[in-house]
């Protein structure tokens, strides 16, 4: 396999909410938790009156990807098809809510800690949900921010230095796609298929120039300076099999159609990998599509 020096940056995709519709960006600030504001908030639901939270997931809730968002200088606007909340940039110093997210290496639920941002944004966001018809009957839900002073650090196991932190994202800070790899991908499918777009796979950073795979043989990408070690492969769920447009389960074939690797010690359907911004990610510098990326690849 070819292995070239550099590749180009050719889509930059946020999620301000998790599960929300793709935001594509020209251009973005990268900080030591990815990029700035991704999976800032989302949303978190209790079936035990508030006795216990959970992430959620797109899964449960297929409709999640008609939210949008929108930053300016001073708020962010969380734009769901019945009402638009704003919150401020960085969230409001809400009560702390402890909420169960994937499972790790250990098989048990990751508990994460963030910030409620008030009962009644919990309620317009349940009014959603409902109308939609995701809600389970007496299902309670918060919008939850992941603040700066809480810390959720990266797994240790693919965390050399010991101090990376993200936010509310699955479990690493930026996920990387490249195009070889999604139309190999495609190529798998059986006639008939529905394409997987690039926004069914919910990737920040999308590569052009490697060949099919390659992806998993890196050891860091360097954009405008900011070095980002490549730690994991991407392990994929369901998600993808859902159709965009009509929040409808289609793509069963895409699913069964990703290639399969060792992650944790288990063989698992992947796409793509997961990385950790390092060198001069706290210095402000961007992110731009069309940026030349370089690549360091393993021994």
């Amino acid at each position: 396999m070819e292995r070239p020096g550099t590749a180009t940056l050719t889509d930059i995709h946020r999620f301000v909410f998790k599960g929300q519709e793709v935001e594509p960006l020209k251009s973005v600030v990268v900080t030591p938790q990815g990029i700035e504001h991704d999976r800032l908030f989302e949303a978190v639901v209790s079936h035990d009156e508030g006795k216990t939270w959970k992430f959620v997931s797109q899964r449960t809730h297929p409709n999640l990807t008609k939210v949008r968002t929108e930053v300016d200088e001073k708020v962010i606007r969380i734009i769901l098809p019945y009402e638009t909340l704003s919150l401020p940039r960085e969230g409001q110093q809400g009560d702390i809510i402890e909420f169960e997210m994937h499972k790790g290496r250990d098989g048990k639920p990751e508990i994460v800690q963030a910030r409620d941002q008030g009962v009644r944004i919990g309620e317009v966001f349940r009014d959603f949900a409902r109308k939609e018809g995701d809600a389970k009957e007496g299902a309670i839900y918060r919008i939850v921010c992941k603040t700066a002073d809480l810390v959720r650090a990266v797994d240790s196991l693919y965390d050399s230095v010991g101090d990376a932190n993200h936010n509310l994202s699955d479990g690493f800070p930026i996920t990387i796609g490249t195009a070889a790899s999604l139309q190999a991908l495609n190529d798998r499918t059986p006639p008939g298929t529905p394409e997987c777009e690039k926004a069914r796979l919910r990737m920040n950073y999308w590569l052009e120039g490697l060949e099919a795979g390659a992806e998993h043989d890196l050891a860091q990408i360097i954009i405008n300076g900011v070095v980002y070690d490549v730690v994991k492969d991407c392990g994929r769920c369901g998600v993808p099999g859902f159709n965009l447009e009509t929040r409808e389960k289609d793509g069963t074939e895409i699913v069964k159609a990703f290639e399969r690797r060792t992650v944790d010690g288990k063989m698992a359907p992947v796409f793509g990998v997961k990385a950790i911004p390092r060198k001069n990610a706290d210095q402000g510098r961007s992110a731009s599509v069309g940026d030349t990326v370089e690549l360091v690849w393993k021994d």
